[in-house]
């Protein structure tokens, strides 16, 4: 089942444990893309300080948002909103965390000494700018936001390279500096 991110954090976690496992003098650093970003700030309570750095691109803010956004995107004004309510309710009913789905409300899980990057598109229908934004708020001073003017919901790494990896190195510099 695809609960967006929610269950995916176990296999943040488990991922975290493997690094440490391996190479257990490295930083560790989690990226995560879309739900995979959701996943990383879900996980980021049980992980605690053992994770520098996040790298969050093109997450949404919560469940509820992120499916009007989809619905938007398909159907005419007022169908999009009356579509969006019946999966929403739909929601509550088939996936038993849905109200805990929202990246914006746990964002501040994230410990203060990790550094945290949210990259978002400024043109990107299904994770807006105004998301990325709160999610900037809600993280706290620890974090920065950049967003891609031209930008929709794909990876950055590949349509916008050399911006892409000027703001990671930042990010690197930051994660790396302790």
């Amino acid at each position: 089942m695809n609960d967006i991110g929610w269950s995916a954090r176990a296999d943040v976690v488990a991922g975290v444990e493997e690094i440490e496992r391996a190479h257990p003098a490295l930083p560790v650093l989690v990226r995560g893309f879309s739900l995979g970003a959701a996943a990383a700030v879900f996980a980021a309570k049980e992980l605690d300080t053992r994770v520098r750095g996040y790298l969050l691109e093109m997450p949404y803010s919560d469940l509820d948002t992120a499916v009007l956004n989809r619905t938007r995107l398909f159907l005419p004004p007022v169908l999009d909103r009356i579509a969006a309510l019946g999966i929403q309710l739909a929601g509550r009913v088939l996936i038993a965390n849905a109200g805990e789905i929202s990246p914006l409300a746990h964002i501040g899980e994230i410990p203060a000494g990790a550094q945290v990057l949210i990259l978002n598109g400024a043109r990107d229908p299904r994770a807006r700018p105004a998301e990325a934004h709160a999610l900037l708020v809600a993280a706290g001073a620890h974090a920065r936001l950049v967003t891609f003017p031209d930008a929709v919901h794909e990876v950055l790494a590949t349509t916008q390279p050399e911006r892409y990896g000027a703001a990671v190195r930042e990010w690197l510099a930051r994660c790396l500096a302790k």
